[in-house]
């Protein structure tokens, strides 16, 4: 698997694992919360996100993957919209669900000690949605957890 120079992640291969595991706060903004992104697209090669044009530098898109641990999906790139779109959503990474995934989340940000960065890297997710995750679950948690 080829690298990013500097990033220690393999590089973005379009699989839509990441996309269609957890939907991002940025698409949550634009769309609400959806059970498909309508800005994740296939081109026939690859998925891709029609974000990514005007959020390029919010999004973690080709800042290498963070999911390549758990994501056997890198390994055979094909059109899974339409699968997700029918509820079967990413099951080849860590969690079988989304608030397994979030829970997870939560626990090692607050339980175990990580950094939201490192949380989301345990979880096989990006840096930006573990934020997102652990920003809507924290009025519960008001003081538990100072990182700064």
């Amino acid at each position: 698997m080829s690298k990013e120079a500097g990033k220690g992640f393999p590089v973005c291969l379009g699989c839509g694992y990441c996309c269609l595991k957890v939907q991002c706060q940025i698409s949550i903004r634009e769309y609400g919360v959806r059970k498909i992104c309508p800005a994740l697209k296939w081109n026939g090669v690859r998925h891709i996100c029609l974000l990514a044009i005007k959020y390029k530098n919010e999004l973690a898109i080709n800042a290498g993957c963070s999911s390549s641990l758990f994501n056997l999906w890198r390994k055979e790139i094909k059109d899974r919209i339409g699968e997700c779109a029918m509820g079967r959503k990413p099951t080849t990474g860590k969690y079988k669900t989304r608030e397994e995934l979030i829970k997870n989340v939560l626990w090692f940000y607050y339980e175990g000690g990580q950094s939201i960065s490192q949380a989301g890297r345990t979880c096989g997710i990006s840096e930006s949605s573990a934020s997102y995750i652990v920003s809507m679950n924290s009025s519960n948690r008001i003081g538990e957890k100072n990182e700064g």
